[in-house]
Order: C-alpha cells, then structure tokens, then sequence
C-alpha cells in the first residue's frame, strides 16, 4: 500500500465506516428488540449528524466504539 493512501483514512473514517456497518447489520436483523430498534434509531441519527458535521462527538465516538465491540465480538 502506498503511504500516502494510508494516511488518507483516518479515525473519523474508521468511525464512519464501522457506523456503517452497525446500521446494515441491525437493518437486516429479522426480529429486533426495543433496545435494537433504539440502537439503529441512534446509529441513523448519528449518520445524519456526521452528514451535516463531516464529524462524530466524542459521546457519539464512544458509542460507536461500544456497540460495534457488543455486536461485533
């Protein structure tokens, strides 16, 4: 990989992207809980607030970290 390729990602890309895939996953679960339904409720507004910001809070930040570790194990 080029370096310079490399440093084009940084780790609001990697937050992008792993919100992403939290969306998809949770959007393609057959049966979700409340609790579910709050999550992608909150990722979808989460994306909606990078779209206008080109950024995540450091709360939001948090959570996606913590969901993905939850769903993701």
């Amino acid at each position: 990989m080029n370096f310079r390729e490399y440093l084009k990602e940084n780790s609001t890309d990697d937050a992008k992207k792993t919100l992403e895939a939290i969306i998809g996953f949770l959007e393609k679960a057959d049966d979700l809980d409340a609790d579910g339904k709050d999550m992608l409720k909150m990722g979808k507004g989460m994306m909606d607030f990078f779209d206008e910001n080109k950024s995540f809070s450091p709360g939001q930040a948090k959570w996606i970290f913590n969901t993905s570790k939850a769903l993701f194990k």
